[in-house]
């Protein structure tokens, strides 16, 4: 059995020889010898431990510290089906409860409080959380050498602002917000991702069945239709970079820092980008360019790397929370927003240079490249405004299209992007959305076409054309180009299936080796 978080084998359910736990990444937390029965390494820990002397706990340092025989991680997996019930959720009901329990000499947890009750029957299910809990721990020892009782402590929170000590001497395990995740797939990715040779389907579902290892994207072999799910769990959306390497965020919790990883299929092999906590990571039309922020000690840096060599370059760092938005469709420049005041401000950061420039309408409700790459559109929703901007000549009224003068593209790779309908109405036949409000647009580049999905079906519209869409999809809700534009992967609304449409043929198939396993849900 190998994860990100542990590594070692098993004979008939037991494990067997070395294992290996990770913590963070790449930092060995815990080595065991079950063959032997030997604790083969363990991380220090200087902290104090609250350990029992006769009716008192009392702060100590132990040679061999207090912990879970595992990696911390699968603990927090587990504490994380912790939900609030939605009643509190509407009535704002704050509270920062604690979980306290004791280790014993002979490694089980055992006396297990709730502590700060706030009533609709969050004790039990906190209780009930610790009895089903994986009850495996290494007692701590003191200089002496002798097993000693530690206190521990899990904190469950629905508030932003509550204190982080406990009134009560405890070592601390993890803390912070509510466990529970808003999940992995609530990203800005899309729903199905083709390799660059189009003969895989990555889909990144949000919610498997129990048959299926949980929060794994899958990959599709459409030539075979074999289905297999990503080796190993994750926390982000994921992108090809080629046909064999694929980005990903592996998953390591809100408490322990979510990274950036590269994943080789054939081999399996994981190459870390990141260290740090890292968020708002946007991917290059080409794949061969990558930026991200990281957050340490309060501060925030944007990142950029080139995949193909390996480097990464730190463009600027602010104590402010930015957040990224887009690449140009060559991959020179790079959209994002930043706040300032009470104002939120857009910057396009040079990719080479790491020159920035503000674009001119602050509080602009969307923000959004031409299919060329030569302009750059701003939506002031207030007043129903539709502006650009010119390096050279900024004029007074944003009340139509200027060319950026520094912003010139001969050519770009295909890129998937999602539209706002606000801003599309102003430029695709108005009668398009008098119907529909719902509605997602995405772009092939290699064919020209924009992919309408609305009102339950998919239309073809051709190069901006005033002709009306063609419908070639019924009963669809989600829907992704191939690299090439020639196939559509789509999930039926009805039967929640997964097809594959030609655009040539007109012929659709479909996929249903993947459709009993999984349910998209956006």
């Amino acid at each position: 059995m190998q994860t990100l978080v542990e590594r070692g084998d098993s004979l008939n359910g037991m494990r067997v020889g070395m294992w290996d736990y990770f913590d963070h990444p790449r930092q060995l937390s815990l080595r065991i010898d079950y063959d032997k029965g030997k604790l083969v390494f363990i991380r220090p820990d200087t902290s104090h431990f609250y350990v029992r002397d006769g009716e008192q706990w009392v702060p100590r340092k132990l040679a061999i510290p207090c912990r879970f025989n595992g990696s911390i991680s699968s603990l927090i997996d587990h504490y994380d089906q912790f939900s609030i019930p939605y009643e509190m959720v509407l009535e704002k009901k704050y509270f920062s409860s604690w979980l306290t329990f004791q280790v014993e000499p002979n490694g089980i947890a055992t006396n297990p409080e709730v502590h700060n009750d706030p009533g609709y029957g969050l004790k039990d299910e906190i209780l009930a959380l610790f009895f089903s809990a994986p009850n495996y721990w290494i007692p701590g020892r003191d200089g002496a050498g002798k097993f000693v009782t530690c206190r521990m402590g899990i904190r469950f929170d629905f508030c932003t602002t509550c204190e982080s000590n406990p009134p009560f001497p405890l070592k601390i395990l993890f803390t912070g917000i509510n466990p529970a995740r808003k999940g992995p797939w609530e990203d800005s990715s899309p729903s199905f991702v083709f390799s660059p040779d189009n003969n895989k389907l990555m889909i990144m579902p949000s919610k498997l069945d129990a048959s299926s290892p949980n929060e794994r994207a899958l990959i599709i072999d459409l030539q075979s239709k074999a289905i297999q799910p990503v080796p190993f769990d994750h926390s982000g959306n994921s992108w090809w970079l080629n046909n064999e390497q694929i980005l990903f965020m592996p998953k390591y919790y809100n408490r322990t820092p979510n990274v950036l990883a590269i994943l080789e299929l054939p081999t399996n092999k994981i190459t870390f980008l990141s260290d740090s906590t890292t968020f708002s990571h946007r991917l290059s039309a080409d794949r061969k360019k990558l930026a991200y922020i990281t957050s340490s000690n309060g501060l925030y840096t944007l990142y950029f790397s080139d995949l193909s060599t390996g480097t990464s370059n730190k463009i600027l760092q602010t104590d402010k929370l930015f957040t990224l938005e887009s690449w140009s469709p060559d991959g020179r420049f790079l959209m994002m927003q930043i706040p300032e005041g009470s104002f939120i401000k857009y910057l396009i950061v040079n990719h080479e240079s790491g020159e920035t420039i503000q674009l001119p309408l602050m509080n602009a409700r969307f923000c959004g490249w031409s299919l060329d790459g030569s302009r750059v559109y701003q939506y002031k929703s207030t007043s129903n405004e539709y502006t650009s901007f010119s390096e050279r000549e900024r004029p007074t009224q944003y009340d139509g299209i200027v060319q950026i003068q520094t912003i010139k593209t001969t050519q770009y790779e295909p890129i998937f992007e999602l539209f706002e309908t606000n801003f599309l109405s102003g430029t695709l036949p108005q009668n398009l959305f008098k119907k529909s409000k719902n509605i997602t647009i995405r772009y092939s580049a290699s064919t020209n076409r924009f992919l309408l999905v609305m009102d339950n079906s998919a239309y073809l519209l051709e190069n901006y054309s005033k002709a009306k869409p063609i419908k070639i999809i019924e009963k669809c809700s989600l829907a992704e180009w191939s690299n090439d534009g020639n196939l559509i992967a789509y999930q039926n609304s009805k039967d929640k299936k997964l097809y594959l449409y030609t655009v040539a043929t007109e012929q659709t198939e479909g996929l249903t080796t993947v459709s009993d396993k999984i349910l998209l849900k956006r």
